[in-house]
């Protein structure tokens, strides 16, 4: 932009077009410049607060970007509806365990006082409280036969813990997120002589039997419900750096914790991650992906000769295999798209685990080409916009009334899914055009215009609803899902365990999807940590929902 106004001479200046385009020009700028000095400022105060903590020092706290569009100028035009308005009585919401109906004194009554019913007032409440039960077993010595018989346990008892202790501590722990130390205060608090240790232990038990909850409870979804969604979120694992990916719809949350965000793992998560690696396959349709991909020719006739046809891999299996004839490859910037390509021929071939068909997610590139159909998250792209701080108020408002058009456009695309389907036929036209109208447009300031160009690359993706009415305009679903692993990261930062990151992502995937269900997840905990099972499976509840 610079380059633009180098060898620009005012004398020379006598056209009013000339010198408005130079105005614009300059404005644009100055604004780049001032946003160049924002990002160094925040740079170098984020420098000197890390020598001050190498120091020994305190730092300050990263300071927060102030909007210089005031607060009355972000309102939106329109004036939305009070979420919090109540609809309503609560009374007929309210589950009753107990009715207690109270006496009234009738010496106080006149003689014709008759009876006119109950006046109804609902107390809520809960019992909390330690039930310690003490077994008294009879013991009878037999002299003659030199032996002791003794007296059965009932059937429900389940060693020095019980079945409630054990689903409070989980629901606890994954649900209310109270550690392992807060949970043992408690438990002291309560006069449960428990250590530490033992709440480990129970923590990580019965994590087999919640990964098959969990894996159940994907295959029901991805065969009833018509899209799935999805987002992810940094992990760790004992220092180590993992990917959290979140499978999610209004009935079901999954929560997969990998090494990576790669395409491989996250194929390998929408599998319900089978055994102890993604699964790849060599096949026709690997050798056609392949083809089209940027995996160099040679590679590629490489591969064909060290590969059999139609033969399953797992990960480790493949780089035994290039380590010994082909190590090269593994250091190749086209490893990582290859093994993408082999995991994705084997994902839509293979007939054990139902394929998505129809995803909305963000635009990362992780997420592209996994299913037949994706679509983008409105709300995601707005607050790009959002984030647009310009100093000049000419663009400040330049920024809003775009803002408005797309708002706008989002409503009308919520009014397009109401539509019978005959009248969506004749909206798609114009809805089409609308969208070109809004995001072609050119203003005058330049970072909003490349702005307008990203979200117009992207408008098959986000007019996907206009083909598919039922997927929804955003991403809230899996967002609100990755929100509950981020308060868990903030208050125990990391799992210390390969299997405590499995029995946390198993654990957390059983009560978010019974939470959302209506089931109380402490019954469903307790029925099946006492392998009762006298209780709907969640993979049977979402079955049996009608979509």
């Amino acid at each position: 932009m610079l380059e633009k106004i180098k060898h620009i001479n005012p004398k020379e200046i006598t056209d009013l077009a000339e010198l408005q385009n130079l105005l614009v020009l300059f404005m644009n700028i100055l604004e780049s410049q001032a946003k160049q000095i924002d990002d160094l400022r925040t740079e170098n105060e984020g420098l000197k607060n890390e020598i001050h903590r190498l120091k020994g020092e305190h730092g300050d706290l990263p300071p927060r970007q102030s909007n210089s569009i005031t607060a009355k100028e972000e309102k939106p035009s329109k004036k939305r509806k009070n979420k919090n308005t109540k609809r309503g009585p609560k009374k007929g919401k309210i589950e009753i365990d107990k009715t207690v109906k109270v006496e009234i004194d009738k010496s106080r009554l006149p003689p014709d006082a008759k009876f006119q019913g109950y006046r109804e007032v609902i107390q809520q409440d809960i019992i909390f409280k330690r039930n310690n039960t003490l077994f008294q077993i009879p013991l009878y010595y037999s002299k003659i036969e030199g032996r002791v018989y003794s007296g059965h346990l009932p059937s429900e008892y389940e060693g020095e813990f019980g079945g409630q202790l054990k689903s409070w501590i989980q629901l606890m722990h994954h649900y209310c997120d109270l550690t392992q130390g807060r949970l043992k205060c408690l438990m002291d608090n309560l006069k449960i002589s428990i250590s530490t240790g033992t709440i480990s232990n129970i923590i990580l038990s019965n994590k087999e039997l919640m990964e098959q909850e969990a894996q159940q409870i994907l295959r029901a979804g991805l065969e009833t419900i018509p899209y799935t969604q999805m987002d992810g979120t940094k992990s760790w694992e004992k220092g180590q750096g993992k990917s959290t990916q979140i499978i999610s719809t209004p009935c079901y949350s999954i929560y997969h914790t990998m090494d990576s965000k790669s395409k491989v793992d996250i194929i390998w998560a929408l599998q319900g991650k089978p055994g102890q690696s993604p699964t790849l396959r060599y096949n026709y349709l690997a050798i056609n992906l392949l083809a089209s991909s940027t995996v160099p020719k040679k590679d590629q006739r490489l591969i064909e000769k060290l590969l059999s046809q139609d033969q399953d891999y797992t990960l480790h299996q493949l780089e035994v295999l290039l380590k010994t004839d082909a190590p090269h490859l593994l250091q190749k910037a086209s490893y990582p798209k290859m093994l993408e390509t082999l995991a994705f021929a084997y994902y839509l071939t293979q007939t054990e685990f139902p394929i998505v068909q129809d995803l909305i997610c963000d635009a990362g590139p992780e997420y592209s080409g996994i299913a037949r159909n994706q679509g983008l998250c409105w709300l995601h792209e707005e607050r790009h916009y959002k984030k647009l701080i310009p100093k000049l108020k000419v663009h400040q408002l330049e920024v809003e009334r775009v803002r408005g058009q797309i708002w706008d456009f989002y409503e009308k695309l919520l009014n397009f899914k109401k539509l019978p389907l005959q009248q969506q036929g004749q909206q798609k036209l114009v809805l089409y055009e609308e969208f070109d109208s809004i995001f072609t447009q050119k203003t005058i300031y330049q970072e909003l215009n490349n702005r307008i160009e990203k979200t117009f690359s992207k408008k098959e993706k986000l007019l996907q609803v206009l083909h598919l009415p039922y997927l929804p305009l955003h991403n809230n679903c899996a967002e609100l899902a990755v929100r509950r692993k981020v308060r868990k990261r903030d208050i125990s930062l990391h799992t210390m365990s390969s299997k405590g990151t499995h029995a946390q992502d198993a654990f957390m995937s059983v009560v978010e999807t019974a939470a959302k269900l209506g089931v109380n997840a402490l019954d469903y905990l307790f029925d099946r940590i006492t392998n009762k099972f006298q209780m709907t499976s969640l993979a049977e509840l979402i079955r049996l929902n009608t979509f």
